[in-house]
């Protein structure tokens, strides 16, 4: 969601409400685990990626990339 140039990302589980995971900061990319489906991979203005994880979506930092992201894609 980008709302007055800031941006911040919520996810919602099937029968829940929305839930704020991060605020304030450009993404890049997201992308799903196709795989289990409860995992969201993030790429940050700055280079940075992390990873949300069901069931409380906190934000872990995976490490970096020097540049941005233009485009996602998981491999298994």
């Amino acid at each position: 969601v980008i709302e007055n140039r800031i941006g911040r990302i919520e996810v919602r589980v099937p029968g829940g409400d929305w839930k704020k995971i991060a605020d304030g900061f450009f993404v890049d990319g997201l992308i799903w685990d196709p795989v289990d489906g409860d995992t969201l991979i993030i790429a940050t203005e700055d280079g940075a990626i992390y990873k949300a994880q069901y069931p409380d979506f906190a934000m872990k930092k995976m490490g970096s990339i020097d540049g941005h992201v233009s485009e996602m894609i998981w491999l298994e």
